[in-house]
């Protein structure tokens, strides 16, 4: 008797705690290229964006293009940006249907970061190389 009350007690915090997250539930998530494509809707809302690369622009006025659409942000001009690089990002939108942002950070060196964690990768392969050989007729790896 005390094992089904057990699970009838296990059962009901388990339905609480569904009822509580569906009543609470995750805030409305938006995305940018939603926000500025309707910016009445979302004036003021603060968005949060990573790694997008900048597409064009210039004179404070720089556009990102995260998975193929075009978002237009205000960023401070003092800030040496290029197209081509990557930045992340924070700001508000604006109903006049651009982001002002209140920090950005640049992503320096991607690239040069992607070769150099493939360093560990060449040296591992390399070792793999020297003590192990391919036996095409068994279709295995043995010693050497």
């Amino acid at each position: 008797m005390s094992r089904i009350l057990a699970i009838i007690f296990l059962l009901i915090i388990i339905i609480a705690l569904g009822a509580y997250a569906a009543w609470q539930g995750p805030r409305e998530e938006i995305t940018s290229w939603e926000a500025v494509g309707t910016p009445e809707k979302y004036e003021g809302r603060e968005i949060n964006a990573g790694y997008n690369r900048i597409i064009g622009g210039g004179g404070g006025y720089w556009t990102v293009g995260p998975f193929g659409h075009d978002v237009v942000l205000k960023i401070d001009p003092r800030l040496s940006l290029e197209p081509g690089d990557f930045i992340s990002y924070q700001g508000k939108v604006r109903k006049d249907g651009y982001i002002e942002t209140n920090e950005v950070y640049i992503h320096k060196e991607r690239g040069f970061k992607y070769l150099v964690s493939l360093v560990p990768l060449l040296v591992i392969l390399f070792w793999f190389a020297r003590k192990y050989k391919f036996n095409q007729r068994e279709f295995y790896f043995e010693k050497k």
